[in-house]
């Protein structure tokens, strides 16, 4: 079952805290509820976690690079003991106003590395005490890179994921640069006229697709 709501789950419950991570109040509250916690937080995320909680403690305000809206990013948040700040683009970066506090940085994992570094330059130059700890998925970034190199080669992309997840949408942004891209959920969102032109066809799929899926959608592309 999954739930939105903390007051859906019963006292003795097992909660599974899925990978993007929860906050520090929401161990907390399972742990009054007497729930068996199955904490599914991805190790990168929880790395981040550890982070921003002690050097928050340590009197650090914390800036988080990434999108306010996304749970993992509100997770993250959910972890600092003091004062922080979310900056999600190049823009947001040049409208923050600096302060004399000692800072810390950390980044969204499914982050764009280019965007990052753009940032970490500007506020490089606005703040005096700063650390930056780029804690960007190596996964991820390899997934993206390799992702570029094949739409580079190819004469459209088919891009296979939730398109809701954050990591398969910047899959797709990165690839509608160097060709038409098609970013498609399940095998019923995928239309084989859109492809029927194109000679050569790349495939990619979100951190989180499953397997089954993408061999539907391969088998689809092969059978035209």
């Amino acid at each position: 079952v999954e739930i939105e709501e903390f007051d859906q789950i019963e006292n003795g419950d097992t909660v599974i805290i899925r990978s993007h991570g929860l906050g520090e109040k929401y161990y907390i509250l399972l742990q009054e509820k007497n729930c068996d916690i199955v904490d599914a937080t991805c190790p990168f995320v929880k790395k981040i976690q550890n982070i921003v909680f002690e050097s928050s403690e340590k009197g650090y305000d914390v800036i988080v690079i990434g999108d306010k809206n996304h749970p993992e990013v509100i997770g993250i948040v959910g972890w600092v003991m003091g004062n922080h700040h979310v900056i999600g683009n190049i823009e947001e970066a040049n409208e923050f106003i600096g302060t004399d506090s000692k800072h810390i940085v950390v980044v969204q994992t499914t982050f764009k590395l280019d965007s990052f570094e753009k940032i970490k330059e500007i506020l490089s130059n606005k703040l005096s005490d700063i650390i930056f700890y780029n804690t960007i998925c190596y996964a991820t970034k390899e997934r993206q890179e390799s992702a570029v190199d094949l739409a580079k080669r190819v004469d459209a992309m088919i891009v296979v994921g939730g398109k809701k997840s954050s990591n398969t949408k910047k899959l797709a942004e990165l690839c509608s640069v160097h060709c038409p891209t098609f970013l498609v959920e399940t095998i019923e969102d995928l239309d084989l006229k859109n492809i029927e032109g194109y000679d050569s066809i790349g495939l990619v799929a979100g951190a989180s697709t499953p397997e089954y899926i993408v061999n539907q959608i391969v088998d689809a592309v092969n059978k035209i």
